[in-house]
């Protein structure tokens, strides 16, 4: 392929994902604010907590809160500038890996439309959770393997660097072990006897455990609320998953490419090629069925769940069709038309894009924010942080010399509450209280009040508890997102107090 042309692509891909980042720039996702919470409380000197007191983590991704904490300590608001710096981890992480591995001209078209110039990848490394940083991890992760495979032998530096990417990566989410340890069990049963292998495994080790060991010692639980409460209370039915991984696959268009992929490539030719490619092939199975399990989870919406794979999906894909003429040309204009319609509808219509919605009597999914924008999603963050704005100075006219309480349903909202002790689903999780809502409400200042579904038990309880006393009613706000929505805070002088255990393993 002509290395102009080949050019070209890339810098539109990368044009035309810049330009995404642009028109997504409004939409930022409300658990960043809650990362955002716990890394201020650490600037303030109350340590790696969201209430002040309480070691409880809802942090699914360590190394964002760490990396959080160091913007708060020299930046007001840690999660703006985080947002910007997210955005460019993509292609920071690919600009690396195309010097790291050497990828012929094909293998750069078709990662740069197929990976990079994603509409979602683009939506989610401007939304401020830990997306882009395990996009970036990962991507450098397989181009140091592809490196070692192309060249059939594995420098000291290759084992090491993919050790201590490993590591980082676990760091980022602890799933992302499924997508890193096969193919390095894959290159230590032939590589076993080198020194170098066991020092990786070590540096990996250290920095997985070193989180783990902390996690254990200072929260009293190694995994983050969030393992007990979405992944179980909240799990999704398996079918509906495998929709969700079927719209991910049609939408993208990485259905079409896998199929080419497996039927053009062609076996590596050396040992060590041919060992990493069958434990990239178990890393494959293993994510599918973890998506069969997972990938329909709330807060996965808009594809989040498959994003920080995609562009190792893309350079696995690149190595099976780069050895394609005329079709790989069919094949890439192709994307392109997919990617200008996909990221033209994510801005104008809705952010969840879905081909399939149900398997018949098998499952029906209910996509949320398939009519929602960027624009719109933010516009509702907006709102929130105005009413942070009110309530505090509500709370001020009050002249109580005491911390206020708030229910909220929206956590995220806590980070523009500071002052505030806050009730959350994932932040006041603790393994033997139960939910006890209704101690709960009745030990709160303050109640968030959505008019949706999911909130109607709160919102009966609450009547109830304050059956014989009307709440006073603040700061209502109307708006749509896939249907109308209003939100409202209630306001009572609360009658007794709940205190929560201050470890998630505590007596209640």
């Amino acid at each position: 392929m002509n290395r102009t042309y080949v050019t070209l692509i890339a810098f539109a891909a990368i044009a035309f994902y810049g330009v995404l980042s642009f028109l997504y720039r409004p939409f930022v996702a409300d658990d960043a604010f809650i990362v955002g919470r716990y890394a201020e409380n650490v600037i303030r000197g109350h340590g790696l907590v969201y209430n002040v007191g309480e070691y409880v983590t809802a942090l699914t991704s360590p190394l964002h809160a760490l990396v959080l904490t160091g913007i708060a300590a020299v930046f007001e608001n840690p999660v703006s500038l985080y947002r910007i710096l997210g955005s460019l981890l993509p292609v920071l992480g690919w600009g690396l890996a195309v010097l790291i591995y050497r990828p012929t001209g094909r293998e750069v078209a078709v990662v740069s439309l197929l990976g990079l110039a994603s509409p979602f990848l683009a939506l989610w490394s401007g939304g401020g959770l830990e997306t882009p940083i395990l996009s970036a991890l990962l991507t450098l992760f397989a181009a140091v393997l592809f490196r070692v495979a192309r060249r059939d032998a594995a420098m000291s530096v290759d084992i090491l660097t993919v050790g201590a990417l490993s590591g980082l990566a676990f760091l980022t989410r602890f799933d992302s072990i499924i997508i890193t340890l096969p193919p390095m069990l894959a290159v230590a049963l032939v590589m076993w006897r080198r020194p170098a292998l066991w020092v990786g495994a070590v540096i990996s080790g250290l920095i997985a455990g070193a989180w783990l060991v902390f996690s254990y010692l200072y929260y009293g639980d190694i995994l983050p609320t969030s393992a007990y409460i979405k992944l179980s209370a909240h799990a999704t039915q398996p079918m509906d998953n495998v929709a969700v991984l079927v719209n991910a696959l049609l939408v993208s268009g990485a259905a079409v490419w896998a199929l080419v992929a497996v039927v053009a490539r062609q076996p590596g030719e050396g040992a060590l090629s041919r060992i990493i490619g069958r434990g990239a092939a178990i890393s494959a199975m293993a994510f599918a069925y973890y998506a069969y399990t997972s990938a329909g989870v709330h807060m996965m919406f808009s594809f989040r769940f498959f994003m920080p794979v995609l562009i190792v999906a893309a350079m696995l894909i690149a190595a099976g069709v780069r050895h394609l003429g005329r079709p790989l040309w069919v094949l890439l204009a192709a994307q392109a038309a997919l990617q200008i319609t996909v990221g033209s509808f994510v801005h104008t219509t809705g952010m969840n894009i879905f081909a399939v919605n149900s398997f018949g009597s098998l499952g029906k999914i209910w996509p949320e924010y398939r009519r929602t924008t960027p624009r719109e999603y933010g516009a509702f963050m907006a709102i929130l942080e105005q009413d942070a704005v009110d309530l505090k100075a509500h709370w001020d006219q009050q002249g109580q010399d005491k911390t206020p309480y708030i229910y909220l349903y929206t956590g995220g909202m806590g980070y523009w509450l500071p002052d505030f002790y806050v009730f959350e689903t994932l932040a006041s999780y603790r393994h033997n209280c139960g939910y006890n809502l209704d101690r709960v409400l009745a030990t709160t200042h303050y109640v968030q009040d959505l008019s949706i579904g999911a909130n109607e038990l709160v919102r009966s309880v609450y009547n109830e508890v304050y059956a014989d006393r009307p709440a006073e009613e603040l700061s209502k706000s109307d708006f749509t997102m896939d249907e109308p929505w209003s939100i409202v805070y209630k306001f009572n002088t609360p009658d007794q107090q709940v205190t929560l255990p201050s470890l998630i393993g505590g007596p209640c």
